[in-house]
């Protein structure tokens, strides 16, 4: 009766430590085969870069009116009647509504501000703004002039911007590849090592503010505009195994 005790403890001990072997083999082959052990194999991480040169082919720009009345309503009647003739000229020039977006709205009193003054209310001001987006730049020189001769006393905040970036950023992540590959390469052969399979892609990027160019849409009877040239950008880092 003794030995029998013992055996069944030991049987009872050997389930246990199995059954737990199994349970974290398949916990391991769950939960991570699908991320490559890099902390044990030899590797080399770069990082590359990569650019690509595009002009611009639309902008937005913020316009608006400010008005000032003795009161309040008369304030906001003006500066409704000069807004809605500046939206109308836009439209005409052939700007969607989708692409006219309010941008700010305010009424606030002007308070006498001579010296000795008693701080009073002596007018009050009405602001509306309006981001414009326009999608063929050689009207822009016109919508600005047009925004001007309407009434528009806010004119600033010109962004100019590339309509489709798919194609560019895919030629700056080639570039970027490729000069990751490049500094690999070149480790490599500094260390005097050989490059074998990829482990680990991660890729990052963006669009760059424009750059001056030579070339705008200046006409003579416009305002000069220039677009400039806008960079596309591609950050990638590699992992590669080493032997």
């Amino acid at each position: 009766m003794r030995w029998s005790k013992v055996s069944l403890a030991i049987a009872v001990l050997v389930g246990f430590m199995a059954g737990s072997l199994l349970g974290g083999l398949w916990q391991g082959s769950a939960s991570g085969q699908t991320q490559p052990d890099t902390d044990s194999q030899r590797h080399i991480t770069v990082t590359g870069h990569g650019e690509v040169q595009a002009q611009p082919d639309m902008a937005t720009v913020i316009v608006g009116v400010e008005t000032e009345a003795p009161t309040a309503q008369e304030a906001l009647e003006r500066n409704n009647e000069q807004m809605n003739n500046l939206l109308a000229a836009l439209r005409d020039l052939g700007i969607a509504d989708e692409d006219l977006q309010t941008r700010g709205f305010n009424i606030h009193p002007r308070f006498d501000d001579q010296p000795g003054g008693e701080n009073e209310i002596v007018g009050y001001v009405v602001r509306n703004t309006v981001a414009v987006t326009v999608r063929d730049l050689s009207q822009l020189g016109i919508v600005l002039d047009t925004a001007v001769a309407e009434g528009a006393n806010i004119v600033h905040g010109i962004n100019f911007s590339i309509a489709d970036t798919s194609e560019l950023r895919q030629q700056a992540l080639e570039r970027a590849f490729e000069d990751a590959r490049t500094k690999a390469e070149q480790l490599a052969q500094v260390a005097n090592v050989q490059l074998q399979q990829i482990l680990v892609i991660n890729e990052g990027g963006g669009v760059a503010p424009p750059r001056p160019f030579a070339g705008g849409q200046a006409v003579e009877s416009e305002v000069p505009v220039e677009p400039g040239q806008q960079a596309v950008t591609a950050t990638v880092q590699v992992v590669f195994a080493i032997e």
